[in-house]
């Protein structure tokens, strides 16, 4: 009964959140299980709400100028579409009328698309790599493969999880490798950074300033390498915008 009970609030506190399209970290407390204490289901948490667009803010006054922003960004006809679909009671009626407004892709188009979906996570993944919170969390990563507290096949796309020769152990000790280079880096550039004070010349400046953006490049191309599935990067991207959230 109670874990129906808390199921039940926690689903009337994601209806409150669509409708408002924010809620209060008071709000979120409230309304968490005591027995919620993980950082993992915490992270799912936090996760579920960016996914379902709903900003987790300090107060109403916050989440107010949020949704203001929000609208102002957005043309007359996109703010009534995106009104009508949270007062949406039937999302499968909602699917098929866009499906039907909506041609079908060429074989072009469908290159084009993939194309740019590519060049988008790229951008996403190099901006991620660039902050030190993203750097932060791709190096947790490794060190819950290393303990043994995620699986890699949980991690990286494209491994289907009945594949009976799939090598677990060996991609593992790949991916760590490679998160192992990142921490390398990371660390290199860390030294550059602490140590700018005693790089008074112009043509020290310039030296420490591309050095530091040709191990950026590197680190990037790693993280590519690793080919991170969507759950994982909106996890970190997640935990990044929390933490914008929290500085505004």
């Amino acid at each position: 009964m109670k874990e129906n009970k808390d199921v039940g609030q926690f689903q009337n506190l994601i209806d409150t959140g669509k409708e408002k399209g924010y809620l209060t970290y008071e709000e979120v407390n409230e309304v968490l299980p005591n027995e919620v204490v993980q950082s993992e289901q915490l992270d799912d948490i936090m996760v579920l709400f960016g996914e379902l667009d709903i900003a987790i803010v300090d107060s109403d006054k916050q989440g107010k100028a949020h949704i203001d922003r929000i609208k102002a960004e957005l043309p007359d006809n996109q703010e009534q579409e995106k009104a009508q679909s949270v007062r949406s009671n039937d999302p499968v009626r909602m699917y098929l009328k866009r499906m039907g407004a909506v041609a079908l892709l060429t074989r072009e188009g469908e290159v084009e698309i993939a194309k740019k979906i590519e060049e988008g996570e790229d951008e996403v993944l190099e901006i991620l790599i660039r902050s030190t919170v993203g750097t932060k969390e791709v190096l947790l990563i490794g060190e819950k493969l290393k303990k043994g507290t995620i699986r890699v096949k949980d991690l990286v796309r494209g491994i289907e999880e009945d594949d009976e020769s799939f090598d677990e152990e060996g991609f593992t000790k790949g991916v760590l490798k490679l998160i192992d280079k990142i921490k390398r880096i990371n660390r290199e550039n860390q030294k550059i950074v602490d140590n700018k004070k005693d790089f008074k010349s112009a043509p020290k400046k310039k030296e420490a300033k591309e050095k530091l953006e040709k191990n950026h490049e590197k680190m990037f191309a790693t993280l590519k390498e690793i080919n991170l599935n969507r759950k994982w990067i909106n996890r970190i991207v997640s935990k990044i915008k929390n933490m914008l959230l929290k500085i505004e």
